[in-house]
């Protein structure tokens, strides 16, 4: 911690043709170097403080993956996302391997548990003054969440819409100022993130803030809005198959016990001792105990947990799949994620009301 020398100087002789003069200063030195000055009578108080500051990423082993044709770069957090309601807290797991699974149908406002599997968009962000229909912003949001009531809209033709929907499956009737009315029993039509209201459908530009590390400090990672992202379409897949050796800088794997899929930092070193084969059609190729994967982790490899979904209340496929929210709109109830199971990885989409897993960026420029 750097030292901070503070000099009241009790008499300073101030000479000039004119006069002399005695003045009091408050004087901070630095390094022997001087960085503050003021009167001595303008000084109230004089305090003395230990500021203690989180990092902003707390993986201090993170290293760069280049994510676009550009040449932009990126770290991921420490670990996925996490949530607890009971406090209105979000965090990055301590270890990347770590992931909630089947405690995840716990999911509820007042659940004083953590959750890691969420609905697309669900930061918590209340944008319905705005985009009415995005009523299902909460992280704790389930399919089976229920949605009675009438929002009116001005400045479009849609004049209202009455929506009586369970598990976000049922109808809503849509009335048009032109007259009639319109019944949709599309799954999942209205509800999780932007919708066809919104200018920017993506979670980004007007809808931002929908993004989990846009809206919010995590409180092991710099605690502060603002500081972190979710990867889009095109970026997750440019990590895939789009950067420099690519096809060599990912695979399944199983750490600590966990089933997952290992990605590799542009600038990657095998460690001594180490092994790793690239794009295996199994958990067991790439397997590591705690010590290996402290080795593996030191340079900068990122390791994402195969923690099924969450349906409802419903968890699945724990142990067996992997889904990776990005910020891409696909349709007005879908959006896409990375997808990976034991022999493969690649982008897809399906459902927003899905609750799936979060692994969050910072910009290299940052």
């Amino acid at each position: 911690m750097k030292k901070i020398s503070l000099i009241v100087v009790a008499a300073i002789m101030a000479m000039s043709a004119m006069a002399q003069e005695t003045v009091k200063k408050v004087r901070v030195y630095e390094g022997g170097t001087l960085v503050y000055e003021q009167n001595y009578d303008a000084v109230d108080s004089v305090v003395f403080a230990d500021i203690i500051t989180t990092p902003a990423n707390p993986n201090s082993h993170a290293k760069a993956f280049t994510i676009n044709s550009n040449g932009d770069q990126v770290f991921f957090s420490q670990g996925n996302l996490r949530y607890q309601a009971s406090t209105n807290t979000w965090r990055f797991a301590e270890n990347q391997y770590d992931a909630i699974g089947s405690a995840n149908s716990n999911a509820a406002a007042d659940y004083d548990g953590w959750i890691d599997l969420f609905g697309w968009g669900t930061s918590g962000y209340d944008n319905t003054a705005i985009d009415p229909f995005a009523v299902n912003y909460q992280p704790w949001a389930t399919s089976n969440s229920q949605l009675n009531q009438t929002k009116t809209i001005k400045g479009t033709e849609i004049e209202s819409i009455n929506c009586e929907m369970q598990a976000i499956t049922g109808k809503c009737d849509t009335t048009w100022t032109g007259g009639g009315t319109y019944k949709s029993d599309d799954y999942n039509y209205y509800g999780y993130g932007p919708s066809t209201y919104m200018t920017d459908k993506d979670l980004t530009g007007t809808s931002a803030n929908y993004d989990w590390g846009v809206f919010n400090a995590i409180s092991n990672g710099g605690a502060q809005a603002g500081l972190w992202r979710t990867l889009t379409y095109d970026e997750w897949n440019y990590i895939l198959t789009g950067r420099n050796l690519a096809q060599y800088l990912r695979s399944q794997a199983t750490v600590c016990g966990v089933h997952g899929y290992v990605l590799l930092p542009d600038d990657f070193t095998l460690p001594e001792g180490s092994s790793f084969d690239y794009q295996t059609d199994n958990w067991a190729t790439n397997t590591y105990d705690s010590q290996a994967w402290s080795a593996m982790e030191a340079v900068g490899a990122v390791f994402l947990p195969a923690a099924g979904y969450r349906n409802g209340t419903d968890v699945y496929g724990v142990g067996s799949y992997g889904y990776y929210w990005s910020v891409s709109y696909r349709s007005q109830y879908l959006a896409y994620y990375l997808y990976f199971f034991s022999n493969d990885a690649y982008m897809s989409n399906s459902n927003r009301c899905y609750g799936r897993s979060v692994r969050l960026v910072r910009d290299v420029s940052e």
